[in-house]
C-alpha cells in the first residue's frame, strides 16, 4: 500500500474526488504508542509525515527502541518537547484506543481495511481495482 497510497492522494484525495480518513488499529504491542506519536505529530501539521515514518521503521518499534518516536519527530523537524509532552499527557493514547474500540466495534480486524461508499476492502488491492472502484464513484 506503501507505494499505491501516494498514487491515490494525488489523483484522488488531492482532486477532491475522495475523503481520505485514517483510523487507528491497535494491533501490535507498541500500537498505542506509535498511534499516539502519529496525533501528537499531528498537532504540528505532521500527522501523514509521521504515519509514513512510522511504518518505514516498523521494525524499530516491534523491537521496542525507546528513541525512535522522538527521533522520528526530530527529523520532520517538529518541536521534540511538545511532542514529547504530548505523548507523555497520555490524551492521544486514549484517542487511538478509542478510535481502536470504535473499529473493531464495527468489524474491523485487519490492517489495511479501506471503506469506500458501505464497501469495505481488507488488505491491499492492486492498482487498477482501486482506480476501478474510484472512477466508479458518483
Amino acid at each position: 500500500m506503501l507505494r499505491i497510497e501516494p498514487v491515490l492522494l494525488a489523483e484522488y484525495v488531492r482532486t477532491g474526488k475522495v475523503k481520505f480518513q485514517f483510523w487507528h488499529i491497535l494491533d501490535f504491542p507498541n500500537s498505542v504508542q506509535a498511534s499516539a506519536a502519529a496525533e501528537c505529530a499531528g498537532q504540528q501539521g505532521a500527522f501523514w509525515r509521521m504515519h509514513d515514518l512510522l511504518f518505514q521503521n516498523q521494525d524499530r518499534l516491534w523491537r521496542g527502541e525507546e528513541t525512535v518516536l522522538t527521533e522520528l519527530a526530530a527529523s520532520l523537524g517538529l518541536d521534540t518537547a511538545a511532542f514529547g509532552a504530548c505523548l507523555a499527557g497520555g490524551e492521544m493514547h486514549e484517542r487511538a484506543r478509542a478510535v481502536d474500540r470504535l473499529v473493531k466495534a464495527q468489524g474491523v480486524r485487519v490492517r489495511p481495511t479501506f471503506e469506500v461508499n458501505g464497501q469495505r476492502l481488507q488488505g491491499s488491492p492492486p492498482l487498477a481495482q482501486w482506480r476501478q472502484i474510484l472512477d466508479s464513484l458518483p
